[in-house]
């Protein structure tokens, strides 16, 4: 009767620790940032007025083309830069660039440089 008691005690057991398992990681949601607008400010390091490259899409995929506003750079000349990321699709407009900033390691930014020529 004891051995019976103690196998049965052991079954329940076993049931509950598997039952009881849960995962313990936590899913940690991290929803993307919506960017419509995408705003370079670029300022000659010797003075002078600030150009501004401008790159625009509030419709998103599909739709309108992107409204892309350019200036032309002087040559030989050092610029100082900024970039603000805006969501449009909202009101009030929301500037995720701080938060952008703050997930720095999952967001990349690339430019390419050259010459009219290329």
């Amino acid at each position: 009767m004891n051995s019976k008691y103690l196998y049965s005690v052991c079954i329940v057991l076993l049931a509950i620790s598997f039952w009881s398992c849960k995962d313990d990681d936590p899913i940690i949601e991290n929803p993307e940032e919506l960017i419509t607008s995408v705003i370079l400010e670029l300022t000659p390091q010797s003075g002078g007025e600030t150009l501004e490259f401008v790159f625009r899409d509030l419709d998103g995929d599909g739709g309108d083309a992107p409204v892309i506003m350019e200036e032309e750079l002087e040559a030989n000349t050092i610029y100082n830069g900024s970039i603000t990321l805006l969501d449009e699709s909202s009101d009030p407009v929301e500037n995720i660039t701080e938060e952008v900033e703050e997930e720095d390691e999952e967001h990349q930014l690339f430019y390419i440089t050259g010459s009219a020529d290329n």
